[in-house]
């Protein structure tokens, strides 16, 4: 039972984490939208390929604020929000 309970708890952390990402990096107007205290905004009209993602993902990885996560994040959204592929 105690084991049960752990996977409960490691789930539950889980799903409060991308519950907690979806509120970071989401879509507003037309804009991958990073709020890590403030805005940060991407226009989705800038990215039209996978070269376009990788280019933005390079351009935040500058940032002090920008955590691994919240990069997987932008990196999730930006290739669903403009249909392209991951894999």
């Amino acid at each position: 039972m105690g084991k049960d309970n752990s996977m409960e708890a490691l789930s539950a952390a889980w799903l409060e984490e991308k519950k907690e990402l979806a509120r970071i990096v989401s879509i507003k107007e037309g804009h991958i939208v990073i709020n890590m205290g403030f805005e940060y905004n991407i226009s989705l009209k800038t990215i039209s390929s996978e070269k376009d993602v990788l280019k933005w993902a390079h351009h935040l990885c500058e940032k002090t604020w920008l955590t691994i996560p919240v990069l997987r994040r932008f990196i999730e959204v930006a290739m669903s929000e403009t249909g392209l592929k991951l894999h």
